[in-house]
């Protein structure tokens, strides 16, 4: 499907996706293959969330197609439909010379409630002073006025902004903007991510970790010392979207990756073809895992293409990746994208050695700031219930530190 995230794609969505033609979707396919899907959907008789990423939720006749649709659905009993759609956006489309735009999504968000679906917005948006997609302060005011005036469920939205290496610079001027203008919900509703790029230079790594100290010193004073343990062990489930966490590798023990990762995470489609996908941004046909068969308006069986890309999403371990295998900071990696790694290396399983450096960086400072701050000892990891390989590493990783 058509994307501009720009977070994600950086503008190289026609490299990613040769077989798709981007000067105009072809809407009417992906609402047939859609339809297709939500039948299937219910056949299955799942529950899950799902997002739609490149749906122009501007456009009043897809926007209203969508909730039509779902209208019929929930009027059948025997009918599961989603109760929670994630719009994925750059909020790009609302900064359009529409005066009633905001109003439309408000009454289109109220629409989707009324029928029992949850709309959940993804919004791309970095902040005014890290800015790095031409957007002035116009562009802001109608976000924020958007989330402040309409009073959108608390827990219907997120923001995703990116520290890259050509605005890390700015990223603590930045943070007190977001703060000024968001106040807690800052904390709460914004996600932080590294640009999982080549382009970390030891300088810009440098002036992240000064970024890193200043939020810190940020958080610890607004939260209580019992929140704040909680938050650097990635125990209060409330503040998930922070990137000071000295994250636990479940994926270690066989259990779900810590991250985000769609890879492993979710059930990836690409609308246009009926693909199954290994994630959006590796939506290339040699990588497509399989796809749906369809007959008329209904998905009859899925056939087979790619089964290693199978074998990859279920049994593949952080821990067996080469160059990973006997990293030290292993236990604390979010890991690497499979994406950027194919798309910069030519290979899903080798990670970005810039990159790979600003994760070394960044765990080395936040073990060593912590210790220093006495937060880290092992009666207090066994009782929050850290697993002992984790207690194992960072006490080994603390004791290092303190002689360099």
């Amino acid at each position: 499907i058509k994307s501009k995230c720009y977070g994600c794609f950086n503008n190289t969505e026609e490299k990613l996706y040769p077989h798709i033609d981007f000067s105009e979707n072809n809407y009417d396919l992906i609402y047939d293959n859609l339809v297709k899907f939500l039948k299937y959907y219910s056949n299955m008789g799942w529950k899950c969330p799902v997002e739609l990423n490149g749906i122009d939720w501007a456009n009043d006749e897809i926007a209203e197609k969508f909730l039509i649709l779902l209208q019929n659905c929930s009027n059948k009993s025997n009918y599961n439909f989603p109760k929670k759609i994630i719009v994925d956006l750059d909020f790009r489309s609302f900064c359009t010379e529409e005066y009633d735009l905001n109003r439309k999504f408000r009454k289109r968000y109220e629409a989707f409630k009324k029928i029992g679906v949850n709309l959940f917005f993804n919004i791309h948006a970095n902040g005014l002073y890290c800015d790095d997609n031409e957007y002035d302060e116009l562009f802001y005011t109608q976000l924020l006025f958007w989330l402040n005036s309409f009073h959108i469920d608390t827990k219907s939205y997120k923001i995703i902004s990116y520290i890259r290496p050509n605005n890390v610079k700015n990223w603590i001027k930045n943070y007190k903007w977001w703060i000024d203008k968001l106040g807690g919900n800052a904390f709460t509703h914004i996600q932080l991510i590294e640009e999982k790029s080549d382009k970390w230079t030891y300088e810009n790594i440098s002036d992240y970790l000064l970024f890193l100290k200043f939020q810190i010193e940020y958080l610890k004073d607004y939260y209580s010392e019992e929140e704040f343990i909680r938050l650097i062990y990635d125990k209060k489930q409330d503040i998930i979207f922070q990137n000071i966490s000295l994250l636990e590798n479940q994926y270690l023990n066989n259990v779900n990756k810590h991250n985000d990762c769609n890879f492993f995470k979710n059930l990836t489609i690409d609308l246009t073809t009926l693909n199954i996908v290994p994630c959006a941004r590796i939506n290339y046909e040699d990588f497509a895992c399989a796809q749906y068969v369809s007959d008329d308006n209904n998905i009859i069986g899925i056939r087979a293409k790619n089964i290693p890309i199978v074998i990859y999403n279920t049994h593949l371990k952080q821990s067996c990746l080469p160059h990973c295998e006997m990293c030290p900071h292993i236990e604390f990696c979010s890991g690497h994208c499979f994406a950027e790694s194919y798309n910069k290396c030519y290979d899903m399983l080798v990670p970005i050695r810039e990159f790979c450096n600003l994760s070394k960086s960044k765990i080395n400072f936040l073990i060593y700031y912590y210790d220093k701050i006495n937060l880290i000892n092992e009666e207090l990891m066994e009782k929050l219930g850290c697993n002992s390989l984790y207690i194992k590493y960072i006490m080994k990783l603390a004791n290092e530190l303190k002689e360099i």
